[in-house]
């Protein structure tokens, strides 16, 4: 609940721009979908094959003739138009965080000079401004506005896969959940890990503070101090480090052994006994083309963790959230209204 606190206010008062942010990526995603069957109609071109691709494009709103010519600039055009969409969704979903973060750190200044935080000042307040801030950027940009993106991409892509051979797609879409709820527990299982990482680098950082601005002549005891903690945050580094690092490489694998087994089902024709050549390159192509997305919607609950964990932080220091109502100055113009 209290993530949808602080982005649901904002997706409200910036409807518009969010909006625009999917619909760029959903083209991206359209173009990026049309290369690989046009590979299909590359095939059938050149060698007069007779495969299913054609009808995946005409699905799409795509009728090409059969001239090589005609195919080539087609699909140069493709390129062009996905390079630039994705330009354009990328920059634009960055300013949309951007004005996200402005807003939280904006209502987080005017509730620290209420309070006079000045005169009980801590050096972990800053990681609210910076890391926490961040974290939920990633939140707004990556766990809502990309998500609904990508969810909306690759239901675009297993119904054009679906169309191409129903058995193969259900299997894939079955693997995709099972990874999903596999990456999720494990992920869940590390929020005390990060909890206890987030606490010990607050605790490092008042020393620092309180230390700096306390001390007008050497102390040797001070750095003993702070070897001793930071010997402490290192072991909790090492922790959250080992684990986040096998969660990066455990998508892959997951990914990888799902396409392993999809062309094993291929070559014992277990539902793909009427596949083409054409048809089978294909799907291979386009199923690994959706590698980048399914690993995204898989490793959200990550992103998700981070933005509660800083979400909780924010509500602690600012309380209830309401960024259509936060501005002190006029809001920076960084997202064409």
């Amino acid at each position: 609940m209290l993530r949808s606190k602080i982005w649901w206010s904002f997706i409200q008062h910036k409807k518009w721009n969010c909006l625009g942010v999917i619909t760029l990526g959903l083209l991206s995603g359209y173009f990026t979908l049309l290369l690989p069957l046009s590979i299909g109609k590359y095939l059938e071109i050149v060698f007069s094959a007779e495969g299913g691709k054609t009808k995946a494009l005409q699905l799409l709103g795509i009728n090409l003739p059969n001239n090589i010519f005609i195919f080539f600039i087609f699909f140069f055009c493709v390129v062009i138009l996905k390079f630039f969409t994705g330009w354009l969704q990328q920059y634009y979903a960055s300013l949309t965080g951007e004005l996200f973060v402005y807003q939280l750190r904006q209502k987080l200044f005017v509730k620290h000079i209420e309070q006079k935080v000045s005169k009980q000042f801590s050096a972990s307040v800053l990681l609210s401004y910076s890391s926490d801030a961040k974290a939920l950027q990633r939140l707004l940009v990556k766990g809502v506005l990309g998500l609904i993106k990508d969810f909306l991409y690759l239901s675009m892509a297993l119904y054009v896969l679906f169309l191409i051979n129903a058995v193969l797609t259900l299997t894939v879409l079955f693997i995709i959940i099972t990874f999903f709820l596999i990456y999720r527990l494990i992920g869940r299982k590390q929020k005390n890990v990060f909890e206890d990482k987030r606490k010990k680098q607050a605790v490092l950082l008042n020393f620092i503070s309180r230390t700096l601005l306390a001390e007008k002549t050497h102390n040797p005891q001070a750095l003993i101090l702070f070897d001793k903690k930071y010997r402490r945050l290192l072991q909790s580094l090492k922790i959250s480090h080992l684990r986040r690092s096998f969660l990066r490489v455990f998508a892959p694998l997951m990914l990888y052994g799902m396409l392993a087994l999809i062309m094993a089902l291929i070559v014992w024709g277990i539902g793909s006994r009427n596949l083409l050549s054409t048809d089978v390159i294909t799907y291979i192509l386009l199923l690994m083309t959706l590698f980048s997305v399914i690993r995204n919607i898989i490793k959200i609950e990550y992103v998700w963790l981070q933005g509660k964990l800083s979400a909780h932080k924010f509500e602690q220091q600012v309380g209830e959230f309401s960024t259509t109502k936060m501005s002190m100055t006029k809001e920076p113009e960084l997202v064409a209204e």
